[in-house]
């Protein structure tokens, strides 16, 4: 089914109509949210670093360390459990692709370079 001219110039304008909408409520929640108050919070949940190294002392450098590098009674706190993507691929030994033909050594390749190769 085509569609005329005339059709889809009405079709643009309902969707202007909508956009406008939408960029208004925006615009006045963003508006009424700036008279918003945050929430304090309680005094018992207010961060105390004298009374947690104490608490991490008592409780869990036994097994942590103190220096939270850990031991073997429990793992370490201050140790990224999992590594990012570039850390993977710096881990990684390069894999080496051969090119199509006759396979001499002039024609390999290192990852990351996909141009023309093959695995």
């Amino acid at each position: 089914m085509a569609v005329t001219a005339r059709q889809m110039e009405a079709m643009n304008k309902i969707r202007r109509r909508h956009i406008a909408a939408g960029l208004i409520g925006l615009f006045s929640l963003s508006v009424q949210a700036q008279s918003w108050q945050v929430p304090k919070p309680s005094p018992g949940l207010m961060p105390n670093p004298a009374a947690g190294k104490t608490l991490f002392a008592k409780h869990c450098a036994t097994c942590h360390g103190a220096d939270l590098k850990g031991s073997d009674k429990g793992p370490p706190l201050l140790h990224r459990r999992f590594p990012t993507r570039r850390e993977k691929r710096r881990a990684r030994p390069p894999l080496e692709i051969r090119r199509y033909g006759t396979g001499a050594a002039s024609n390999t390749r290192r990852r990351g370079s996909h141009h023309g190769l093959c695995a």
